[in-house]
């Protein structure tokens, strides 16, 4: 009896060192805690970061906004009221009194002065520059010229640009264009645009400024 009993023990211990024997083998080449690959994850984020930019919606980038004027109209703001009479083009720009000595803007040959022309009435409290004006003409929407501003307080030039508080001007929002072009173009589209009080400033990107304003002409 304590023979069967021993040999019962023994083979007992034999089956669980077979067992304990198998176990180590399983998990010899299966860590727990394994380590990432370093340049798999870099990898993998990449692709990510490109995946999210090649999703990006570029038709959601906002447009820049302007105001359509036509003639007739008057642009009403608390500092300026600005209307638009008219346009058409020249060989040279003259002031209104001529009688004496007076400055003009001369012709350059081969080009004619294309304008778009009305009255700045300074409705604020205190004096600005109605020079400080950014435009564009943009010629059957192709053809892009910048262009500028004068402007005639009923003198012999072309200075009167300070304008004091409930005092008026005539413009003159111009270009030195082509004669070829003058003669051949179908549709002319002006942008202009200021900042509040005629701010000063140099930036030729029109979001940038406050007040925006186009008008297409037919020739």
């Amino acid at each position: 009896m304590k023979k069967k009993i021993i040999i019962y023990i023994a083979l007992l211990m034999f089956l669980a060192t077979i067992l304990f024997t198998l176990t180590g083998c399983t998990n010899k080449n299966e860590p727990t805690n394994p380590v990432l690959d370093i340049n798999e994850v870099v990898k993998n984020q990449s692709n990510k970061v490109q995946n999210t930019d090649d999703n990006k919606d570029t038709s959601t980038e906002k447009e820049i906004e302007f105001k359509t004027v036509n003639y007739g109209d008057t642009i009403s703001t608390e500092f300026v009221d600005m209307t638009i009479d008219s346009a058409s083009s020249s060989e040279e720009l003259y002031p209104t009194d001529t009688s004496g000595v007076y400055s003009y803007v001369k012709d350059t040959e081969g080009e004619k002065y294309f304008y778009l022309t009305g009255s700045l009435k300074n409705i604020s409290g205190n004096s600005y520059d109605v020079q400080d004006i950014y435009a564009e003409m943009i010629f059957d929407n192709k053809y892009t010229y910048r262009a500028q501003l004068v402007d005639d307080n009923g003198g012999n030039d072309f200075y009167g640009h300070n304008v004091k508080p409930l005092g008026s001007v005539k413009y003159y929002l111009y270009s030195s264009i082509p004669d070829e072009l003058i003669d051949s173009y179908n549709t002319c589209t002006i942008k202009f645009a200021f900042k509040e009080n005629f701010e000063h400033d140099y930036h030729t990107d029109f979001s940038l400024y406050d007040y925006r304003y186009t008008i297409t002409l037919d020739k």
